[in-house]
């Protein structure tokens, strides 16, 4: 394990560890001449969102002993590590080597070099290894995105390599997972759906399988039918077993400010409420499959955004990763490297451009459910063929609308072609004139405030008869006004 310090971190020691006449001590060390020309080797820690500029723990240790020896400042002596620097795994999270300098200039040059800066964001000049690098990292997610595509084909059967080739092949067990959270406080669980789909019972591959044109083809064809035909995934989809376990402690915690309450919507089966002593074990039930010899089967967990649902089975004593052999598929990774997009998509919108039919999402055992059936969906449709003329059909653009959106939040309206307004806008009210309105709150004036209605109702959808209206309110006016100011 090797320790660093961020380069921004160790330039700013003085005013964050020494009082202000001590700041003015080692000032000839700090100052920006004096501290880069002591030298110094710097590494580039990146990840997918940030950048960060380190330095090796022992050059600074050595740096903050020469301070110690010189200006009799004892906090320089054996200052702990702990305090501004971190560990990273010199296997996994090693950061990457930029190179030495004993200047500002030659700091510029490499932190230029690698399209970064010392903190202060990417330079806008001449940034282009940072966007090749970028483009490298997309490229190399997109690659870990369409392995896992090709690996659900393989257990799904729609991929024949394996049988082709004489190699003995497994029969892992899809597991699917879903959890809900009450939304003021996401440490208290409400529901867990799980689903399962057992390879082993896969209904047998067609001869003349579909390719990938034809499916996207065949999804296009079935939106807004009830009746399309059956393809094959139609029939694994069958043999999905789903599970919806809700906290019997918890029952009373409703959603429904922010996200919808489905809780009483599960559509696979029975609800089942279970207490947290013995959710772990129920949850575990699901993940145990043996096949005839009594051994384990693998298992591949599948989710939306699945380590959320992973961070929440921990909360509630289930740890996945005590799992031997297990593998992960994430569906929004699938739909990117299915459709070739960068963009993330919601569970909805992508269960609706699939064209798979659905109801009640966040009821977690119905999210648990849709997920493994878009998995399968996704996996029909395969990866892209580069290079091929397979790839200009897509599913229809998403017309996807929330299902639970209330209809008194929707304005209603109307569309008036001579006035050219759009749909769903109310027409601006027309204003009412001072003494007409005085004269109409009386009760003498209620049945003449209706007629000024109508006449108005009737000015804007007849123009022609525009001028006679407001000839006969004029004199309706008058009469109300000599009533009131002459009697």
């Amino acid at each position: 394990m090797n320790s660093f310090v961020e380069y921004k971190t160790l330039k700013s020691f003085p005013y964050k560890f020494l009082t202000k006449a001590d700041q003015h001590v080692v000032s000839r060390f700090f100052d920006s001449n004096p501290f880069h020309a002591y030298g110094w080797r710097i590494y580039i820690y990146e990840t997918a969102v940030s950048e960060t500029i380190l330095i090796p723990w022992d050059q600074i240790d050595r740096f903050f002993k020469e301070i110690a020896a010189e200006t009799g400042i004892h906090l320089f002596q054996n200052f702990p590590a702990k305090k501004i620097s971190y560990k990273l795994d010199s296997n996994e999270d090693a950061p990457a080597l930029m190179g030495d300098f004993k200047s500002k200039e030659e700091l510029d040059e490499l932190l230029q070099q690698f399209g970064t800066s010392s903190g202060k964001g990417p330079i806008k000049k001449n940034s282009t290894p940072k966007s090749r690098r970028n483009a490298a990292r997309r490229l190399q997610a997109m690659e870990t995105w369409k392995s896992q595509v090709s690996s659900a084909r393989n257990h799904l059967k729609y991929d024949q390599q394996d049988l082709e080739n004489g190699v003995k092949i497994a029969f892992p067990v899809f597991v699917s997972i879903d959890v809900e959270a009450f939304e003021h406080n996401h440490n208290i669980i409400t529901e867990i759906g799980i689903s399962t789909l057992d390879t082993a019972e896969l209904p047998p591959t067609q001869e003349n399988a579909m390719t990938r044109e034809t499916v996207l083809k065949a999804i296009q064809d079935s939106f807004g039918l009830s009746n399309a035909p059956l393809r094959r995934s139609d029939a694994v989809i069958d043999l999905i077993k789903s599970y919806h376990f809700r906290v019997s402690e918890n029952r009373n915690m409703r959603n429904g400010q922010f996200v919808t309450d489905a809780a009483d919507y599960f559509m696979f089966g029975d609800s089942e409420f279970v207490s947290l002593t013995e959710l772990p074990k129920r949850i575990g039930e699901c993940f145990r499959h043996f096949d005839s010899h009594g051994e384990k089967r693998g298992i591949v967990l599948v989710g939306h955004d699945v380590k959320t649902d992973v961070d929440f089975l921990m909360a509630v004593g289930y740890n996945v990763g005590n799992i031997s052999g297990l593998e992960v598929i994430d569906t929004t990774c699938m739909w990117k490297a299915v459709m070739g997009d960068f963009q993330s998509k919601g569970l909805g919108s992508m269960l609706h451009d699939l064209s798979i039919d659905f109801r009640h999402l966040h009821n977690a055992g119905n999210d648990a459910a849709y997920t493994l059936q878009a998995l399968v969906k996704m996996a029909e449709i395969g990866l892209p063929i580069e290079g091929g003329n397979g790839d200009n059909v897509k599913p229809a653009p998403n017309l996807y609308r929330p299902i639970w959106q209330k209809a008194e939040n929707i304005q209603i309206g109307f569309a008036d072609e001579d006035d050219n307004r759009p749909a769903n806008i109310l027409p601006p009210k027309k204003p009412i004139a001072k003494y007409v309105a005085e004269a109409g709150s009386s009760s003498e004036g209620s049945g003449s405030e209706h007629e000024r209605r109508w006449l108005g109702l009737t000015a804007r959808q007849f123009p022609e008869t525009l001028f006679c209206c407001d000839f006969h309110l004029f004199f309706f006016s008058l009469s109300k006004f000599s009533h009131y100011h002459l009697s």
